[in-house]
Order: C-alpha cells, then sequence, then structure tokens
C-alpha cells in the first residue's frame, strides 16, 4: 500500500481514488473525502461522482457507507476507460 499512497502524494487521481477506497474501508471518512477530492479536481470521473453523492443530499453515515461502498466496488470492477 506504500506504493500506492506514494503515487497519490504524486497527484497519480487512480491512485488518489484508490487510496480513498482504501481509507473508506477502514471506516476514515474525511481522509477517504480529501482523496476523492483531490483525484476529481484532476476530472477523475469517478472521484467526481462519489463526491457528488456526498454533497448532493442529506445522508446519514450508514447511507453514505452504503452508498459511496457500492461506487467504490462498481467502479474498481471497471475496465479501464480508452479515452
Amino acid at each position: 500500500m506504500a506504493l500506492k499512497e506514494e503515487a497519490a502524494e504524486a497527484s497519480y487521481a487512480l491512485a488518489q481514488y484508490d487510496v480513498a477506497g482504501d481509507d473508506f474501508k477502514q471506516d476514515d471518512f474525511a481522509k477517504a473525502l480529501s482523496w476523492l477530492q483531490r483525484a476529481a479536481e484532476q476530472g477523475d470521473r469517478s472521484a467526481l461522482f462519489a463526491t457528488a453523492l456526498l454533497y448532493s443530499e442529506k445522508t446519514t453515515r450508514y447511507t453514505t457507507r452504503l452508498k459511496l461502498g457500492n461506487i467504490f466496488c462498481y467502479y474498481q470492477n471497471l475496465p479501464a476507460a480508452n479515452d
């Protein structure tokens, strides 16, 4: 995991998104959101969507966890985009 965090710190958006997913799984929502925002600022579509979901409606911590968990599972299993 250290290499992934190094890549995230070096502003690699995919690594930032992945680290956010790891932090999310450890229930560190503040840290996960920070990584999501960094990736979203670079235009990462998965991170943009996940960040927008967090701010789109009032949610409890539990419903946020369910929604983001589904998003991370979905996007981490997609093949790489060719665009």
